[in-house]
């Protein structure tokens, strides 16, 4: 009798522990499918949100070919519409990208629609060059954009090892603008960093500077250590991949 009583207790704390077991997996399993539920809308608000935002920039610039992927390695057309944006209201003369692509495409569209300015950007890879100064032919916008060959070379800021865009070619050009996109964060910890330093020199009074994938660390990191060495504002504009607008501290 008393095995009989010893057994029915092994089996019923044995299916409390089913079912126990079975309830922390439909847990799991419910925690799960909301993570995905929630991700799903997420992902497909943001990609009506870059939908709009693309289509308003073939409107607003009057394309009439299509210009190259946008999103993922590329400029998403949120920061995209953001420099047009930026472009129109400030109306630099002369803006330096680093890294060319599609920004490049776009940048130099804008400058021609408002009839003013020039983009010169910085790349380190040929290949990208290439089709980058394919793009600008096939658009008709080589009178308004050059992209320059500038090899990654070695310089030394604050006694430290920095590899950056060989930036012989901008020469004493006064800089209005400064589109930060590159190099790829893989170069070097904090690759975009040396922008600041290497460039200062050119900024002009109303210099604005523009920094993509600002939801990164490491460019948040690089945000803090230029403002740690001179007086910037920092303004904040929502994008899928985050972007900062940097500009002298003005007098009140």
């Amino acid at each position: 009798m008393e095995n009989l009583d010893y057994i029915q207790y092994l089996i019923i704390v044995s299916l409390f522990l089913s079912v126990l077991y079975l309830i922390i997996k439909l847990r799991k399993i419910h925690l799960y499918l909301y993570d995905i539920k929630s991700s799903f809308f997420r992902e497909l608000s943001l990609t009506f949100d870059q939908t709009q935002c693309l289509h308003a920039l073939y409107l607003d610039l009057n394309f009439e070919k299509s210009f190259p992927k946008t999103r993922l390695w590329a400029g998403s057309p949120d920061f995209l519409m953001t420099l047009k944006e930026l472009i129109e209201e400030n109306k630099p003369m002369i803006i330096v990208e680093c890294s060319s692509g599609v920004s490049t495409i776009i940048i130099a569209k804008t400058l021609k629609i408002l009839g003013c300015g020039h983009v010169y950007s910085l790349e380190h890879n040929l290949d990208y060059k290439v089709k980058t100064d394919e793009q600008l032919h096939r658009h008709d916008l080589c009178d308004w954009a050059t992209v320059i060959h500038a090899p990654l070379k070695d310089y030394f800021i604050e006694d430290e090892a920095w590899l950056w865009y060989d930036i012989d070619e901008i020469g004493t050009r006064q800089i209005d603008m400064l589109v930060i996109d590159g190099p790829p964060a893989t170069i070097n910890k904090l690759a975009r960093f040396p922008a600041y330093p290497l460039l200062s020199n050119n900024f002009s009074a109303e210099i604005k500077i523009i920094l993509d994938d600002a939801n990164r660390v490491g460019e948040q990191e690089i945000v803090k250590s230029w403002r740690e060495k001179t007086s910037l504002d920092v303004e904040s504009k929502f994008c899928e991949k985050g972007c900062i607008v940097l500009s002298p501290v003005t007098s009140a």
